[in-house]
């Protein structure tokens, strides 16, 4: 078993379908089991990522904005957003 995980509190999770926040440990206990079934990469298209992580979450596809940020085991960063205009 891995030791206790502290997560900076202003790391977020944030869930504006139901309207919730979580910070530090707490979001990173609801994201962990998330994040084990992601299969991208930093190669993964944009398209391909946004479709997995809205899966992942049970979020509707007809969503009107989408901001993910990522740090890959390598060190790589990557952003992805997404803003559907005239919904």
């Amino acid at each position: 078993r891995f030791p206790p995980i502290n997560i900076p509190e202003n790391d977020s999770y944030e869930d504006n379908v139901n309207n919730n926040r979580y910070y530090g440990n707490d979001a990173y206990d609801r994201m962990d089991p998330v994040f084990k079934t992601f299969k991208f990469n930093k190669d993964t298209s944009e398209d391909e990522v946004i479709k997995e992580v809205l899966n992942a979450f049970n979020l509707p596809a007809d969503y009107q904005k989408f901001d993910l940020e990522v740090r890959f085991a390598d060190g790589t960063e990557k952003e992805y957003k997404k803003e559907i205009q005239g919904q």
